[in-house]
């Protein structure tokens, strides 16, 4: 139960925290040995910030899906992530594609 409470607080804080959201397409390495294909929501689609992030990540290898909180760092067009995955239970960093605005 503190684990859903938790993961509930860190989205609402994830995407509540700027007014123009951006969206991540890019690829995930999760520390179980695996990569996959993640799409996340970022707290803001501006250039050199510290955002929120929330997402799902599909890993082919297994063909398991993973949903991920955690937080990273914009640059132009491109973020860096590195989160939990609350469904595989593991820890992971994620790099990506994002259009971001000056």
């Amino acid at each position: 139960m503190k684990r859903i409470l938790l993961a509930s607080l860190m989205t609402l804080g994830a995407v509540s925290a700027q007014a123009e959201p951006g969206v991540m397409f890019g690829v995930s390495y999760a520390f179980g040995g695996e990569l996959g294909l993640s799409v996340k929501m970022l707290s803001s689609d501006r250039e050199a910030r510290w955002v929120g992030a929330v997402g799902g990540t599909w890993y082919p290898v297994s063909n398991r899906f993973g949903a991920e909180l955690g937080v990273g760092r914009t640059f132009e067009d491109g973020v860096v992530t590195v989160g939990w995955d609350i469904l595989n239970s593991q820890p992971k960093i994620g790099i990506g594609y994002i259009d971001t605005d000056d």
